[in-house]
């Protein structure tokens, strides 16, 4: 310790220091990257995006095929956006009443714009 405070921190010293604790730094080293790999490995497998599907059935089959009763197009769509539609999807996904309606707000917000 005398030695640094006399003649400081020199490279030199430096060097000393690490070819003595080579192994020590080198342990450290392969640590630090198996921690760090470890680390992005487990973000990558948790932030998966994950597809869901929700299935809308008519009773009949014009509206099925995209015609009303009277053989006029029939735009689905609004009824993919409504809130019961979006919240009965949502819980069949398992998630709590909770967070159904914060997704649901998101998701009709996003879809009216």
């Amino acid at each position: 310790m005398d030695e640094i405070s006399n003649e400081g921190i020199t490279l030199k010293r430096i060097w000393e220091l690490c070819k003595k604790g080579w192994l020590r730094i080198l342990v450290a080293v392969l640590v630090s990257v198996l921690l760090l790999t470890t680390i992005l490995v487990s973000v990558q497998l948790g932030t998966k995006e994950e597809d869901y599907v929700a299935t809308v059935r008519f009773n009949r089959d014009e509206l099925a095929n995209g015609k009303t009763l009277f053989g006029n197009d029939f735009d689905y769509s609004n009824i993919v956006k409504m809130p019961s539609v979006i919240n009965n999807a949502l819980m069949s996904c398992g998630y709590t009443e909770d967070e159904v309606n914060k997704m649901s707000l998101l998701i009709q917000k996003a879809t009216s714009a």
